[in-house]
């Protein structure tokens, strides 16, 4: 693959991961959810973007480590979310 792809790929990786974090640090606030997943979120961010900036780690460390934030902060979504699901049933 072409440098460039790959850093183009990479570049919209990581910006796809921090925004999704961004809105879900903020719903985490607003609803006074569990404050150690912002942590999360932001270590995570900066990992992918120390990884990206710094252009070390493989390919499929990036993309997984990117895939694994992601899906974390949507089954933590969707884990904070089930009471309030179970209640409109």
């Amino acid at each position: 693959m072409r440098v460039e792809e790959q850093t183009s790929r990479h570049l919209l990786l990581a910006v796809i991961v921090t925004v999704f974090s961004v809105m879900l640090c903020l719903v985490t606030v607003v609803m006074a959810w569990e404050f150690w997943m912002i942590l999360l979120m932001i270590v995570g961010c900066f990992s992918i973007w120390l990884l990206h900036i710094a252009k070390i780690g493989s390919d499929i460390f990036y993309e997984t480590l990117c895939a694994s934030l992601t899906l974390l902060g949507f089954f933590f979504l969707v884990y904070m979310n089930l009471p309030f699901l179970i209640y409109r049933l």
